[in-house]
């Protein structure tokens, strides 16, 4: 069972790697054929065997020789260990519960990358998992449905309020709906730890990129991949991170 989890997170991740390509483009990810982006070649389906087509073909195009960005792989890499350590945590059978945790979890490592390159939050993969956040405490965490709700508002309204306030400068509007469905998932307290851990993370790393002259105070960063990676941190390892509702009630 942890190898199917470590396979079945490389086709999972090889299909984020079509979407991080192709989800604002007018082809969309059903129509047309998955084509190298510098020579517009058609691959075949043995071009697109996650991990051992980059391996053989030595992280190189086959057609047009350039070579193939480490983004590909890195994102197969990244789901795979996600969903191995997600296996690890919470062995079958799973329920309910878990099938909606490994949803929001295949979701933020999406996140990641998309953040990660383009600066975007993209609403297709977020404003679903908002709605099927709301049905989903509604239906089956009734008990802290109010807390669940709240939490979004709060720390969506939060990052949509300085949004605004500096007219995008900033974080974009896109992290506070990114804020919004991690307030809905995660409720008081997990997803303000979230938050938190996410701001500090970021703001260290931005002093660190300035003191190694690789950033500037106007450079920007990606917020929501740390929101994202977080997030990801709470699902995995929720069982230890149930402690903090302790020390916060």
């Amino acid at each position: 069972m942890p190898i199917l989890a470590i396979i079945g997170g490389l086709i999972v991740g090889s299909f984020f790697s079509v979407l991080v390509s192709r989800l604002d483009k007018k082809s969309g990810i059903v129509s047309g054929r998955s084509e190298c982006p510098k020579c517009s070649a058609v691959l075949k389906w043995y071009d697109l065997i996650p991990i051992l087509s980059f391996v053989f073909l030595r992280g190189k195009c086959g057609y047009c020789h350039e070579k193939i960005s480490l983004v590909y792989p890195a994102i197969e890499l990244t789901t795979a260990a996600a969903f191995f350590l997600f296996y690890i945590k919470r062995p079958l059978p799973w329920d309910i519960f878990a099938a909606y945790d490994l949803i929001l979890l295949g979701a933020f490592v999406l996140i990641i990358f998309f953040d990660y390159l383009f600066y975007i939050i993209p609403d297709k993969v977020v404003l679903p998992l908002i709605v099927l956040s709301i049905c989903f405490g509604f239906f089956y965490r009734n008990h802290e449905f109010i807390n669940l709700l709240t939490s979004g508002l709060l720390l969506g309204g939060f990052f949509a309020i300085l949004h605004i306030v500096s007219k995008g400068e900033w974080v974009g509007f896109g992290d506070a709906k990114l804020s919004l469905l991690i307030g809905l998932a995660f409720g008081y307290p997990s997803s303000f730890l979230i938050t938190v851990s996410s701001v500090w993370t970021a703001t260290l790393l931005g002093l660190l990129l300035i003191a190694i002259r690789k950033a500037t105070l106007k450079s920007a960063l990606p917020f929501g991949l740390f929101l994202a990676l977080f997030s990801i941190i709470f699902i995995i390892f929720k069982d230890e991170t149930q402690i903090f509702k302790y020390l916060f009630y």
